[in-house]
């Protein structure tokens, strides 16, 4: 904001879409990262680097994310998200391998 001038408030609608469009956006990376062949990444992962038995593993709720890029583009295209716009990438986001597990509230719903 300019000097003297203060910053509105987003209003409770403003708020509520917004927190609607993280909790979309989380639940699209979730989805991306749990894809069949990353989550068959993830589990051998957890499986060969920290010696979880294959079972175990298997039950996880963990998916894997190789690169940005391909993440930016399933989002782009499966559900029309771009990242960029909602602040949720940033430059570091991706350079190294990510290992998702989900974290649900209390409705069971994906909240990071």
């Amino acid at each position: 904001p300019e000097r003297g001038v203060k910053a509105q408030s987003p209003s409770p609608s403003e708020q509520d879409f917004t927190e609607a469009c993280k909790r979309e956006v989380k639940t699209a990376i979730y989805q991306y990262a749990t894809l069949p062949a990353n989550k068959a990444m993830a589990i051998a992962y957890l499986q060969e680097e920290r010696g979880y038995p294959a079972d175990i593993a298997a039950q996880m709720e963990v998916g894997y994310i190789d690169h940005r890029s391909g993440l930016q583009r399933y989002l782009l295209e499966a559900h029309q998200l771009d990242l960029n716009r909602y602040g949720f990438i940033s430059k570091a986001f991706g350079r190294q391998h990510k290992l998702l597990f989900a974290i649900r509230d209390q409705e069971g719903a994906i909240c990071g």
